[in-house]
């Protein structure tokens, strides 16, 4: 969808002081679903491949905001049953104002968290398990945790772990 993501561009760079409120704000829209869309799939596919045993500094901040990652898993998987048969992600996200991690739900490519940068995203629409897993997404939502490759989650962490905007 990057062609897509390029076609839309130039349709915006056409856009003058003439062009009605609501065609920009739909070619607007439009843009920001594009844009996640592009971004969480590559944060998906680039964060599996792995053995799916956590380690790292990652860890230890998951530790520090749920308490244990037995703790933490709950809430993402929960997070991705409360989506299942929609549409949507479940993401770890770290918190640019204050260093701290959420699990959050993005129902639609265009919702997302403020001042946040992605960790770990798994991907809820019916297309990334419904071929294999039918309408088990608990099943999906395993395999998906055994794959998780999580030297990228901490390469992630780490290039953010410094900055605090708030």
């Amino acid at each position: 969808t990057v062609g897509a993501v390029n076609k839309l561009e130039q349709q915006l760079a056409t856009l003058n002081k003439d062009t009605p409120a609501f065609v920009r704000a739909g070619l607007k829209r439009r843009q920001i679903i594009m844009m996640n869309s592009v971004i969480l799939h590559e944060h998906y596919f680039d964060n599996l491949g792995g053995d799916g045993k956590p380690s790292g500094k990652v860890v230890d901040a998951i530790k520090a905001n749920w308490g244990s990652l037995e703790a933490w898993e709950a809430e993402f998987r929960g997070t991705g049953a409360g989506l299942a048969g929609g549409s949507g992600w479940v993401v770890l996200t770290y918190s640019l104002v204050d260093g701290s991690l959420h699990n959050i739900c993005q129902d639609d490519h265009s919702v997302n968290y403020a001042m946040g940068r992605p960790l770990l995203a798994m991907d809820m629409y019916e297309h990334a398990y419904q071929k294999q897993f039918g309408p088990v997404v608990a099943d999906y939502m395993t395999a998906f945790m055994q794959n998780v490759n999580w030297d990228v989650i901490n390469k992630r962490l780490e290039q953010v772990a410094s900055i605090k905007l708030g």
